[in-house]
């Protein structure tokens, strides 16, 4: 199988763009207007909607979505892997991420229209387990289509945490951190130094009061984070991070509630934390749970210039956070 990475990524950007057109005069040369059921890189944007691109030597060469249909299944589109790509396993491999994104998303069965002209499509999907049924949705009954669903493994919906280091983590978080800040970011391998040092330490000589949680599906860590003592009264974050394959799914906001709820047990008084004013997802999520920015400024971190930001969450009413940490809990 080629050496391929999947993930999930943005369906507006060039190559993005460039790939969905590539498969739109695919399909018309196939089907009339009528039987062509396509959706717009906008609309692939919207929420409830997940595309995935699959890189080979970082170049968009295939590209999946699904659509969540307000829980009851997902729907699969947009799946096309470039004409020079094929026959690699391309095409299974953005196929799994999307059903194990999908199962850990909740979702217990994703359906799928595809054409009667596309025999390798068929074949994949077949040997995938999906099997034959009727229109469903919007769609109408078409001689050109086909209509196939698959019921999702349970199994695959589960994410856990776990607080106990295993031989292999520490290297494995200093891996994620080093892989995905150099290709979302640019960031060198000084980038890899910066955590690996601290993270050693933290290994060494963590005390009662500070705890690292890892996230995994299916045995594989797709996400940490830590709270360690900046001083007796204050705690800080680090190393948050939820690998790009598992985005979207709540793993972020289940490590930051774990983390918080941490800290308010252990009677801090507030809670600190330093990213960089590109991380805006990340910086959405501390806001939500109620961080407020106190510092911005300028400086360099793997090789690139930043602005770090300090975010501070204050714990006097560490009531709210323990009712906040059991409504999350219970969902």
């Amino acid at each position: 199988m080629a050496d391929v990475r999947v993930e999930v990524t943005d369906p507006t950007s060039v190559e993005a763009r460039a790939l969905l057109a590539a498969l739109d005069e695919y399909q018309r040369s196939l089907y009339p207007p009528e039987s062509v059921h396509l959706l717009s890189p906008e609309s692939l944007n919207r929420t409830g909607v997940v595309f995935m691109g699959a890189f080979r030597d970082e170049h968009l060469v295939g590209c999946g979505a699904y659509v969540n249909h307000g829980g009851e299944y997902g729907e699969l589109k947009r799946m096309f892997v470039r004409a020079e790509d094929r026959g690699l396993g391309i095409g299974r491999r953005i196929l799994e991420s999307l059903e194990a994104h999908a199962a850990a998303a909740g979702l217990g069965v994703l359906r799928l229209e595809t054409g009667v002209s596309q025999p390798e499509a068929v074949r994949l999907y077949e040997e995938a387990g999906y099997t034959r049924r009727g229109p469903f949705g919007a769609y109408a009954d078409d001689p050109l289509s086909l209509f196939l669903e698959k019921r999702l493994d349970a199994s695959d919906r589960n994410v856990t945490l776990r607080t106990d280091l295993r031989p292999g983590d520490l290297g494995t978080m200093v891996y994620l951190h080093g892989t995905v800040y150099a290709r979302e970011h640019g960031y060198d391998h000084t980038f890899e130094a910066y955590v690996a040092g601290p993270l050693a330490e933290f290994a060494r000589s963590a005390s009662a009061r500070e705890r690292l949680w890892i996230a995994e599906r299916n045995r594989r860590i797709v996400g940490c984070i830590a709270v360690v003592a900046a001083s007796p009264q204050v705690a800080q974050l680090r190393w948050f991070l939820v690998d790009p394959s598992a985005r979207g799914m709540g793993i972020g906001k289940k490590l930051l509630h774990e983390a918080v709820a941490f800290c308010a047990d252990c009677q801090y008084g507030s809670i600190i934390l330093w990213t960089v004013s590109a991380l805006t997802a990340a910086a959405h999520l501390y806001r939500l749970i109620g961080f407020k920015k106190v510092e911005e400024r300028p400086g360099r971190l793997g090789g690139v210039d930043v602005i770090e930001e300090r975010y501070e969450l204050l714990l006097a009413d560490k009531e709210k956070v323990a009712r906040d940490d059991k409504q999350h809990r219970s969902r």
